[in-house]
C-alpha cells in the first residue's frame, strides 16, 4: 500500500502545472530516486519517436538584407515542458536549447531544442531511418539540404543553371509548407 501511495504522489508531482512542481531546483526524478540517477543514452529509434511526436521540420525563408532575394534555411525543433529530456538529447545530438516565455501564465515552462542549416541536416540524417510520422518532411529537408550544398559549391553556376536551381529551393520550401499545413484542407493532400 505504501508503494502505491508513493507512486500516486510521484504522479501528482509530475502532472503539476507550473514551476512549483519541483523543489529546491531538483527534478521530481531526483526527489524520488535520489541524486545518483544515471541518464540513459538516447538512441536514434527513441529520438525518431520523439521527433514524430514533438518535432517540427521546416524550410525557412527570409528576405536578404543585401540583395532583393530570398534566403532559405533548414530548421528542426523539438519542444517539450521537460527540460531534462531535451538536455539529454542535446548532450548526444547537440542543438541550441531555449526557454521561451509561456503563452499563458498558468502553462508550464516550454523548452525548445533547435538545429539549423547543416546541423539540421545531420540531425535528420540520424533519425530518418526510424521516422514514421515525419518521414515526408525529413525527405524534403534532406533533398533541400543536398540541393543547397550543391549551389554553395558552385556546381550550378559552372553548369549555367543558377536561376533554375534557386527556383528549386522555393519549390522545396512550398512543398514543406504543404506537408506541414494543418486543418481539413491539409488532410485531403
Amino acid at each position: 500500500m505504501v508503494v502505491r501511495e508513493a507512486f500516486h504522489a510521484h504522479l501528482r508531482i509530475l502532472n503539476a502545472k507550473g514551476s512549483a512542481s519541483t523543489t529546491a531546483g531538483q527534478s521530481s526524478e531526483t526527489q524520488i530516486a535520489g541524486p545518483e540517477v544515471r541518464r540513459p543514452e538516447i538512441s536514434g529509434e527513441y529520438l525518431a519517436g520523439f521527433v514524430d511526436a514533438e518535432g517540427a521540420l521546416m524550410i525557412g525563408r527570409s528576405k536578404s538584407r543585401r540583395a532583393n532575394k530570398f534566403q532559405y534555411h533548414a530548421r528542426v525543433t523539438l519542444s517539450n515542458t521537460n527540460r531534462e529530456v531535451l538536455e539529454d538529447i542535446q548532450r548526444t545530438y547537440s542543438g541550441m536549447l531555449f526557454d521561451p516565455i509561456p503563452q499563458k501564465a498558468e502553462w508550464k515552462q516550454p523548452h525548445v531544442l533547435i538545429w539549423t542549416g547543416e546541423s539540421a541536416e545531420g540531425f535528420v540524417g540520424c533519425v530518418f531511418p526510424y521516422l514514421r510520422v515525419k518521414r515526408r518532411q525529413a525527405s524534403v529537408l534532406l533533398r533541400f539540404s543536398r540541393h543547397l550544398r550543391e549551389l554553395r559549391s558552385g556546381a550550378a553556376t559552372r553548369a549555367g543553371r543558377i536561376a533554375d536551381d534557386f527556383s528549386q529551393l522555393e519549390v522545396l520550401h512550398e512543398r514543406m509548407k504543404e506537408i506541414n499545413a494543418k486543418g481539413p484542407a491539409a488532410e485531403r493532400r
